[in-house]
């Protein structure tokens, strides 16, 4: 049996008004804040390995390029992992100032899962690719 409130949202039996429902709103607080980190990180991941590929591209020695083959391919998935996790705090926000609708969670939770799988993608972690060890 689900019974109307005075502010027109619907509980149902069993349901408190304190409780659950006050653990999941005080934490949702925290949320901006973290997303805000985040954009900040992956800002950062940005702009270092966008130099690093500009030097790495002028044949640059830098102590911290080695000259790997495989350096070339890690900046570039860290600049794709970057602008991906950048790009998925837009929704993610977005689905903070809805009141938490399923409309925007599919949108957040798809941007964020992609943007993790690219930054797993860029530290070299592919195990279905990767070639068996003999």
């Amino acid at each position: 049996v689900h019974t109307l409130e005075t502010d027109g949202s619907i509980r149902g039996r069993g349901a408190s008004s304190s409780g659950s429902m006050a653990v999941g709103a005080a934490s949702r607080r925290y949320i901006g804040p973290l997303l805000c980190i985040n954009l900040v990180m992956h800002a950062a991941v940005l702009g270092i390995a966008g130099w690093s590929l500009n030097k790495f591209i002028d044949r640059e020695t830098h102590r911290h390029l080695g000259g790997n083959t495989a350096t070339g391919y890690l900046l570039v998935f860290s600049l794709m992992a970057g602008v991906v996790g950048a790009c998925s705090v837009l929704p993610a926000l977005l689905h903070v100032r809805a009141p938490w609708h399923s409309e925007s969670l599919a949108a957040a939770a798809s941007t964020g899962l992609v943007s993790w799988a690219l930054t797993a993608l860029a530290f070299g972690f592919c195990p279905t690719l990767a070639p068996p060890v003999m």
